[in-house]
């Protein structure tokens, strides 16, 4: 209670000790005994001095002091006295200065009943009403009356003020510290409005108080989307009662730019531990961000330089030499993965001898703390072998000043040490190397529209056979090598050039120094000076002699896929023909009398008829295998045994004075033909080399594995590269010419006279050699004899072994319903009757939708389906495949005169049998009846 406490009323006054009982008169006999336990307890543990005192009168009744009836022992250590020093003494004893005011004070309030409060301040060095030395201090007495007495309530606020006091200097050092502290921090109230901040907060802010936050939301100073996220998490962080602590988020900073903030927010509490707040502290990291970005970009950069650097760069611990850190190229020089090499040394991974060659580099650089450079050193890589390094190895030093790791960067030199040793061979042929060059320049000077001089380059040598010293100094010498006919278009477009009229390139034919004849094209570019005159130009001389030939190949092979395919579609037709005719033959023979004599005219005439077409058959065979077209079986064949075997056969058709040699490789690969076609090309070269021996030679026959790369292989048409075997023929011969060549393997052309050949033997060798995917290639000069190189893909598998060749039973009949399908009407008659003739029930067609239509109506009964392959509309193999839906049970067996092999595949893989045309009633009837009856494939 203070001065300014409102006066309690008088009869209040006796209550301001709770549970007192005055006793009977003026005094109170033993105050403690008027107090109930739970109050004399509650008195006793008080902070403050509380004492009862009775008041002592004189004979007139006039208050001449008090005693002191009770005091609990804060009231004794306010005023520095013992509780027996204390209760029953008057307090005029215990202190002088009890009369300077206190004293009337209590007696006023005994008298009146009023009670009243008083501060006494003792100045320095002074006492106070107790009468002890005392340092500055302040005390606040209440006294009430009570009972004939009163009651003094004293504390000491001294305390209280030095708190205060403290309190404040606290706060102005907590000020202080915040205002310097670098980091932004503010505090909020549970609306998230600031209650205050720092100086740095403020300033950052652009404030030049901190006062002037108080009361603003982050609505008030940030952007709307940065407000909105602080807003959610400081209601999360007081929702929650956790902090969160130095976490990043994105800020906008007071310039208008973007960056990042490292941020702290704790929750505030009261002394209930309710949140009632929070203070957050945040620090712009944007620069220390961007800083540790551009160091790890530049720690990538510098990685990505390391690890793609085309050298070694390895690290190594300078104590025990084992790999720290290796880059990708280390990897492949070393030919271990990193995972394998750091952490470990090289001790297993090289030869002792290399192993102690770098150990002992190591330890120098390691011990000396100097650079060293190897120029040479190798290195045994387990998969490419040894490699030679070019090393330099640098120490890299630690705090203590002594090298703790070898840096080693080293360069493999592998191929530069080839090139040096290849250099060196080259610089040996170079001047080869540039009598190859196959083009070259030619510099020409001119004044008033004549040539005055002319450089030729280098590469003359090669397309001319002359040096250029020797060109440059006879200045008609060029002019001289120009074939006379063609030198007329020579002068004539240099006379256009010399007029300053831009040229196109010519082409045009010399003759070189050793007498060969080159094809060159020139390429001109004329420089004319200020006025327009013509004062020189350059000539670009190329060598196109290889480009002609190959376009002459080309056109060369256009035009023999053109002759095959009209070859193809003449053989096509000329089957079906012969299938008639034979048929039909063998149709009138069958109706014969079985009494007529063999020597009758009728079978005479029917057997002459059967064997023209059995020879035009053969014809037909040849054309399809210019055109390749014919039916093949190839197998896994070994040439040498197949060479071997013919030989007599071949003796017995050169004749006794043709001898006839081999050369075969012990180790030839095999090749996936038709044994017959490679006898077919041994039989139609042979047969070649006869008519060019007509008296007598020699024939050879080679064979070779080879291997075609790239480049050989697309300066030849229709080569491909990879392992060959090589099968020559070469001759003794007359040889032959260039325009022979050019059209030898055309069909129908032969240098033999008339009726003397049929011009379909080599045409037919062509067409082998391209079915097989290969290339045959001519070598002949007149009087030189002649070579067939004829070149096979290999494979390398064995050979496999020969066929053994089945009897061929008589047809026999069958009750199955077949469905022939037939575009020519000739041929489907004759496989009608046939067929019929052996038992079968058949169902004809003309074409595919004829058949799809009957085989609608037959419902599953069909067995069989014979059908060309070459229809208009749909083709054989289709058709099988849409019947294959309405009759599935339906066995097929497609025939052809004329059938390319993806017809053939298509066929092969439907599991369907092929019969080849021309064929005989007998022939289709004994393929039905084993197509029929052959077990089911899955």
């Amino acid at each position: 209670m203070t001065s300014h406490d409102p006066e309690p009323r008088p009869q209040d006054v006796d209550a301001a000790v709770p549970g007192c009982k005055p006793a009977a008169g003026d005094a109170v006999a033993d105050p403690r005994a008027a107090l109930d336990p739970l109050h004399a307890t509650f008195v006793g543990g008080m902070a403050d001095g509380v004492a009862f005192l009775a008041a002592i009168r004189d004979d007139g009744g006039q208050i001449v002091d008090f005693r002191v009836e009770y005091a609990n022992e804060a009231f004794g250590r306010i005023v520095g006295r013992a509780y027996d020093q204390l209760v029953g003494h008057r307090m005029l004893e215990l202190s002088p200065l009890w009369a300077e005011g206190l004293f009337d004070v209590c007696a006023k309030v005994v008298e009146t009943g009023r009670p009243q409060s008083q501060q006494s301040l003792a100045v320095q060095g002074g006492r106070d009403w107790a009468g002890r030395d005392r340092s500055a201090a302040t005390l606040t007495v209440s006294i009430s009356k009570l009972g004939g007495g009163c009651a003094i309530h004293s504390r000491d606020v001294s305390v209280h003020q030095q708190a205060k006091d403290e309190l404040f200097r606290s706060q102005e050092l907590l000020r202080s510290v915040l205002d310097t502290f670098p980091a932004r921090v503010f505090w909020k109230d549970l609306e998230s409005v600031f209650l205050g901040c720092n100086a740095s907060f403020a300033r950052n802010l652009g404030l030049a108080d901190p006062m002037q936050l108080v009361g603003k939301t982050d609505f008030d100073i940030h952007k709307q989307a940065d407000a909105e996220r602080y807003r959610a998490d400081d209601r999360e962080i007081m929702r929650s009662g956790k902090a969160r602590i130095e976490y990043e988020e994105p800020m906008t900073r007071p310039d208008g730019t973007e960056g990042w903030a490292r941020t702290s927010k704790v929750p505030i509490r009261d002394k209930n531990g309710r949140v009632i707040g929070l203070l957050g502290s945040y620090q712009d990291i944007t620069d220390q961000k961007r800083a540790a970005e551009a160091l790890r970009e530049s720690e990538e950069f510098l990685n990505s330089i390391v690890e793609n650097i085309p050298v070694m760069v390895f690290v190594k611990d300078a104590r025990t030499f084992r790999f720290v850190r290796l880059n990708r190229a280390g990897e492949r020089i070393l030919g271990y993965p990193r995972e394998r090499l750091v952490g470990q040394d090289t001790s297993a991974l090289v030869p002792p001898h290399e192993e102690e060659h770098f150990n002992a580099i190591d330890r120098l650089v390691a011990t000396a703390g100097q650079v060293v450079e190897i120029p040479e050193e190798t290195i045994t890589n387990p998969t490419a072998g040894t490699i030679v390094m070019h090393t330099i190895k640098v120490p890299i030093f630690g705090d203590d000043g002594k090298p703790r790791y070898v840096l080693g960067i080293s360069e493999d030199i592998t191929a530069r040490k080839t090139a040096e040793q290849g250099r060196r061979e080259s610089e040996e042929r170079y001047r080869h190397i540039i009598e190859s060059i196959t083009n070259y320049m030619v510099s020409v000077q001119i004044d008033r529209g004549v040539a005055v001089g002319a450089t030729h380059g280098p590469g003359s040598v090669a397309v001319t056979g002359y040096a250029p010293e020797e060109l440059n100094a006879d200045p008609r010498l060029w002019e001289s090598l120009v074939l006379p006919e063609d030198r007329e278009l020579v002068e004539e477009n240099l006379r256009r050039v010399l007029k300053g009229v831009r040229v196109p390139p010519i082409e045009h034919r010399v003759r070189r120094k050793d007498d060969a004849v080159r094809w060159v094209r020139e390429t001109f570019v004329v420089r004319f000076d200020e006025a327009g005159e013509v004062v020189s130009y350059d000539v670009l001389v190329e060598d196109i002699t290889e480009q002609r030939t190959l376009q002459s190949q080309l056109l060369q092979a256009q035009k023999m896929e053109a002759i095959g395919r009209l070859a193809g579609g003449v053989a096509h037709d000329f089957n079906n023909l012969l299938t008639a005719i034979l048929g039909y033959v063998e149709m009138c023979k069958l109706d014969l009398p079985p009494e007529l004599p063999p020597e009758h005219p009728a079978r005479q005439d029917l057997q002459e008829i059967s064997g023209a077409g059995q020879r035009a058959a053969g014809l037909t065979r040849q054309l399809l295998t210019f055109a390749s077209r014919q039916v093949l079986a190839p197998v896994r064949l070994d040439i040498n045994l197949l060479v071997n075997d013919s030989i007599k056969m071949l003796q017995r058709l050169l004749g006794d004075d043709i001898e006839i040699e081999t050369a075969l490789a012990s180790d030839l690969q095999t090749v996936v033909v038709d044994p017959g076609q490679i006898e077919q090309l041994l039989v139609n070269l042979s047969i070649n080399a006869r008519d060019a021996m007509p008296d007598g030679g020699r024939l050879l026959i080679e064979t070779n594995n080879e291997s075609i790369d790239a480049a050989t292989a697309a300066a030849r048409p229709g080569a491909v590269s990879g392992p060959h075997v090589r099968l020559s023929v070469t001759d003794t011969g007359v040889g032959m010419s260039e325009e022979v060549r050019s059209h030898l393997f055309e069909p129908f052309f032969t240098t033999k006279g008339l009726g003397k050949g049929t011009g379909l033997g080599l045409a037919t060798c062509h067409g082998i050699v391209r079915q097989l995917s290969g290339h045959i290639e001519v070598y002949s000069e007149p009087g030189q004899g002649t070579m067939f190189r004829i070149h096979l893909p290999s494979s390398s598998g064995p050979a496999d072994p020969p066929p053994v060749a089945p009897s061929v039973p008589p047809a026999s009949h069958g009750k199955e319903t077949v469905l022939v399908v037939e575009d020519e009407p000739l041929v489907r008659r004759l496989a009608v009757l046939g067929l019929r003739g052996h038992g079968y029930r058949v169902l004809e067609a003309a074409n595919g939708a004829d058949a799809i239509e009957l085989a609608r109506r037959a419902g599953n009964t069909i067995d069989l389906i014979v059908s060309d392959v070459m229809m208009p509309g749909m083709r054989g193999p289709a058709l099988v495949r849409e019947l294959a839906t309405i009759a599935p049970r339906a066995r097929a067996i497609l025939m052809s005169g004329h059938a390319d092999a993806a017809e053939l595949d298509t066929a092969s893989q439907l599991h369907d049998a092929f019969l080849a045309k021309p064929y005989t009633p007998e022939r289709l009837a004994r393929k039905v009846r084993e197509v029929l009856d052959a077990p089911a494939v899955e």
